[in-house]
């Protein structure tokens, strides 16, 4: 059993449920702040981190919670609705706002956005489409260091024709065919689509395949999330490299394109010496 499937269940990936008023209280505030001064990297970030920590209670109170009428022969294990109001201060009226919105989450963002942001990005938002539309690919210094450590790259589940030739992994899935409906092996490198709920997915794909042993090594590349669950998924189960300033990715025309947020570089396998000798250059790497 690998050091992923041990830490399932942990206090690191446990989801707290009296904590989300206060959390969502807190993304409200920066929300404001952001757009009051038109801090926009902000903004999107306290946005998703918003959703994300509504979409886990939303899925906490489905599974948790009594639904009177529909868990006639449900375990006593479950919560009362007013039991579940007491303890973490939330509604069941406000769950069902939440639930509703989280139908249509790139509707549901647009709107915490607001007025303002749409009209410096234009009206349709910069993440209207989940898949990826804004392609930006990974530097060459990384993609060496990389290999370096994992001695090649197997797959790399979130890719294109062009972006492969830089990656040059044996195998790549772009778009049409869905890496999160594919099955990952060997040493993957990752560079995800940056937008809610699809990084999540991502995520939640490369430690479920590296806990089952399927993936052997990977190097994970994504914003510095570190008020999300997925992202503590992956760093308390790898070591991590805290990119010294926002790295510089290219676009399909080879230009270089200003990121908005920071980076992360994460590592999972059994070579950690190595990706702190290697990625030491990039920024500071913590175990």
């Amino acid at each position: 059993m690998n050091e992923v499937a041990r830490k399932r269940g942990s206090e690191v990936a446990a989801f707290e449920p009296q904590d989300s008023k206060t959390k969502d209280e807190k993304a409200n505030a920066v929300i404001e702040y952001a757009k009051r001064v038109k801090d926009w990297p902000l903004l999107e970030q306290a946005v998703d981190a918003k959703i994300e920590e509504q979409s886990e209670f939303v899925n906490w109170w489905a599974t948790n919670v009594r639904d009177r009428g529909k868990d006639a022969n449900v375990s006593e294990l479950k919560l009362f609705v007013i039991q579940a109001e007491h303890l973490t201060e939330i509604s069941k009226v406000q769950v069902s706002r939440w639930r509703k919105a989280l139908r249509d989450i790139p509707k549901y963002r647009d709107r915490l956005y607001g007025k303002a942001y749409a009209a410096a990005f234009g009206t349709d938002g910069r993440h209207d489409n989940l898949l990826g539309e804004y392609e930006w690919y990974t530097p060459e210094a990384i993609l060496d260091a990389a290999r370096e450590v994992m001695g090649g790259i197997d797959l790399d589940p979130a890719s294109c024709e062009l972006a492969n030739r830089a990656v040059n992994a044996t195998t790549y899935f772009t778009e049409e065919n869905n890496g999160l409906e594919q099955d990952w092996q060997g040493r993957v490198f990752l560079n995800p689509p940056f937008a809610h709920p699809i990084v999540k997915h991502f995520a939640e794909k490369l430690f479920d395949s590296f806990g089952n042993g399927s993936v052997t090594e990977a190097v994970w590349l994504s914003n510095a999330c570190v008020d999300v669950g997925w992202w503590h998924q992956l760093a308390s189960n790898g070591i991590v490299c805290f990119h010294r300033g926002r790295i510089k990715f290219y676009d399909a025309d080879g230009q270089l394109q200003p990121p908005t947020l920071g980076q992360t570089i994460i590592y999972l396998g059994d070579k950690r010496e190595q990706f702190r000798k290697e990625f030491s250059r990039f920024g500071v790497v913590l175990v």
